[in-house]
């Protein structure tokens, strides 16, 4: 069964993402963050029959992540998807081998492959930054920054990127710096 998660279902869900609390960096954030109610955030579960939680999957105004150690409903998953997207061009992000089972059930676009990274240690963040300056970005440095990205090929600008930036920037949510 897969149904919209509340506050209610806090603790189960996070028990359940801390599993991987890596890969699921965005999901957890989002949720400290946002909560359950907000308008531009939506949170799944799938539930096995014994109430366990078997998947999550959240909405961030038009990107997705899906997430499951095992097998999950990706039908039931791919059908919410198709139901509350807000444009056209959906954009799915998580692991590989989860991401892979939506590639022919929904219309995802250009598919990019990127890698994982994890700071296991502080070892390198006290070294000095050398000759860069480093701020912490402002909402007065939005238009820069995504001016910026638009000059990167790998980036995606999307018509929401401004709005991300903006909210992550007023709730201190998200760091971005320049």
């Amino acid at each position: 069964m897969i149904r919209r998660l509340t506050a209610e279902d806090d603790q189960q869900v996070f028990s359940f993402l801390r599993q991987d609390p890596s890969f699921n960096l965005f999901i957890i954030g989002d949720i400290e963050s946002f909560g359950y109610d907000a308008d531009f955030q939506d949170v799944w579960g799938q539930f096995d029959d014994a109430g366990s939680l078997k998947a999550v999957l959240l909405r961030y105004y038009d990107s997705y992540i899906p997430y499951a150690p095992g097998d999950f409903d990706a039908d039931g998953f791919a059908r919410l998807i198709r139901e509350t997207a807000q444009s056209s061009s959906i954009q799915l992000s998580g692991k590989a081998d989860i991401a892979r089972q939506f590639e022919e059930r929904l219309p995802l676009g250009t598919k990019r492959t990127l890698y994982f990274c994890e700071c296991r240690t502080d070892e390198y963040a006290r070294q000095e930054m050398g000759a860069f300056a480093v701020k912490k970005a402002e909402l007065a440095d939005v238009d820069r920054i995504l001016d910026l990205r638009r000059r990167i090929a790998e980036f995606e600008t999307r018509p929401s990127s401004r709005d991300m930036l903006v909210k992550g920037m007023e709730t201190n949510s998200a760091r971005t710096y320049s």
